[in-house]
């Protein structure tokens, strides 16, 4: 039995208003890609860039941090280690 984790899914958001929607095709996924903000599109390429990265997930989903509900960046899988 294999103990890994199961590459979450990006959740579906609306754009927010007055943000501009940046797409890519991300080749380690094999997928497009969508962003709304600049900063995310920057750490994006870094991770497509960084040959110890085998796979992510954009928005993968809510953390709870000092009690307030937030959204993930990203979730990343890096090769030798969870």
């Amino acid at each position: 039995m294999e103990n890994s984790l199961k590459i979450p899914a990006p959740i579906a958001l609306a754009r927010p208003r007055g943000a501009r929607r940046l797409e890519a095709f991300s080749p380690k996924l094999s997928r497009r890609v969508i962003f709304f903000r600049r900063a995310l599109l920057d750490q994006w390429i870094l991770l497509e860039a960084n040959p110890a990265v085998i796979t992510f997930c954009e928005r993968p989903g809510y953390v709870v941090v000092e009690g307030v509900k937030r959204l993930a960046d990203f979730w990343v899988g890096f090769s030798g280690r969870q």
